[in-house]
């Protein structure tokens, strides 16, 4: 092994013999060489964590009307129902001055009442009246509305016309004429009039029962615009009445 300096100043060098130069400068990077085929796929990294939830929830959906109250009357547009859900009829005569009150619940407005005058008399007048709830004694307030005088003096169904909207009310049949007709009455329990104290000497409490009640000529009484408690008792007999649904 000889440096660059050395070797030159062999003269000459002998031909037989291989110098190797130790200082010698280095020749030009020869073209990289062809791609090697690939290697093994190495083994799956490990799972990351999973990315945030991009569910977004609707809007809430409309709430649905109200069902109608428990025990209220659902009667279509134009259809006839019975105001209090008893399957039994009988008939009474109406004292004239008294008026009888019963509980009704109604799903929807009515346009019309109808009774039944199963014993005509010549005198024989009646109003429909429906009254709000008191809140100081539970019993009927103030007059919401009332028919016209509805006649009995034939027997047959009577219609009056009256608009009541949807709610709970007491209903109110007053006899208003000189004569004492006979009305188709409901037999057995209303299951919305309220408990209270013990029939007064009946068995089935349909209505509340009050005395006192102006009767007169034809258009000349009215029911009264605050419910009377003349004579307030506890009574099984409440002419029926159907309404129609407006």
């Amino acid at each position: 092994m000889l440096t660059q300096a050395e070797f030159e100043q062999l003269d000459p060098p002998d031909p037989t013999l291989l110098y190797l130069i130790t200082d010698a400068p280095g020749g030009a990077i020869g073209p990289p060489g062809e791609q090697g085929p690939p290697g093994e796929r190495g083994p799956a990294g490990e799972q990351g964590p999973p990315g945030a939830d991009s569910t977004v929830p609707g809007p809430p959906g409309q709430q649905g009307p109200p069902g109608p109250a428990g025990g209220a009357i659902v009667i279509a547009p134009g259809a006839w129902g019975q105001s209090i859900p008893v399957g039994g009829l009988g008939t009474a005569a109406q004292t004239n001055g008294q008026v009888r009150y019963t509980r009704v619940n109604l799903a929807q407005p009515i346009s019309t009442v109808r009774i039944d005058v199963s014993g005509a008399q010549a005198q024989g007048r009646f109003r429909v009246g429906f009254y709000t709830i008191s809140t100081v004694d539970g019993f009927a307030d103030q007059m919401v509305a009332q028919t016209p005088e509805m006649s009995g003096a034939s027997a047959a169904m009577v219609n009056g016309v009256v608009s009541v909207p949807a709610g709970n009310y007491w209903m109110a049949v007053g006899a208003v004429g000189t004569g004492a007709a006979t009305l188709r009455t409901v037999v057995g329990i209303n299951p919305l009039l309220p408990a209270g104290d013990a029939p007064v000497a009946n068995a089935t409490p349909n209505a509340w029962l009050t005395t006192g009640q102006a009767t007169g000529g034809a258009n000349a009484q009215q029911l009264p615009q605050t419910a009377s408690r003349t004579g307030l008792a506890r009574n099984s007999v409440m002419p029926v009445v159907w309404l129609q649904g407006a």
